[in-house]
């Protein structure tokens, strides 16, 4: 089946080598929607980069690729203490910083966020949002003019599936793992 994807591993792979860059040596990915297929790859990339770049991992959720999801994911982002978060969306994360921020961790300076997609308004929230930009506008066109040749019966491309490259966007919700108390939150690691 023809289609135009992201750069999924790629985009994982700077986010998490940005992390570790940090001096994080755990991540929580904060998953959404259990039935997307988006979230699958993230996760798997999650899994495997990590494991090569010697970061422990662990995943929480499904939760609405939302900023309500991203509030809800809050309370189990606290559970769990990491140092550092991916997120499955950018709303995701903006929900995060907010529920975050409402039980008193300051993000970077306890907690390092990364969202995906580099959405509008990304850069609009306190503290800016570090995301992983998928080239949204390129893929819509990408996909129109695939759809196109398929409505006039013209030959596919010789990859059946295009993906495009992403770009981490390095904002300031993410800065060096905490010094003094390991994992920067009480009790984290």
């Amino acid at each position: 089946m023809p289609g135009v994807v992201a750069d999924t591993e790629s985009g994982t792979a700077d986010a998490l080598e940005h992390l570790r860059g940090l001096g994080h040596r755990a991540v929580t990915y904060v998953a959404g929607p259990a039935a997307s297929w988006a979230d699958g790859k993230r996760w798997r990339a999650v899994l495997d980069l990590g494991a090569r770049l010697g970061l422990r991992v662990s995943r929480t959720g499904s939760f609405n690729p939302t900023v309500s999801g991203g509030l809800a994911a809050a309370e189990e982002v606290l559970r769990q203490r990491p140092t550092a978060v991916l997120a499955y969306n950018d709303l995701l994360a903006i929900g995060l910083l907010r529920g975050l921020a409402g039980a008193g961790v300051r993000v970077p300076e306890q907690l390092s966020l990364v969202g995906f997609d580099n959405i509008f308004g990304s850069d609009f929230c306190t503290p800016a949002l570090t995301t992983v930009a998928a080239p949204l506008r390129a893929i819509g066109g990408e996909g129109f003019l695939e759809l196109r040749r398929q409505i006039r019966r013209e030959p596919m491309r010789r990859q059946p599936v295009l993906t495009l490259p992403t770009q981490l966007v390095v904002r300031a919700s993410t800065a060096a793992r905490p010094g003094g108390t390991p994992g920067g939150m009480p009790g984290g690691s």
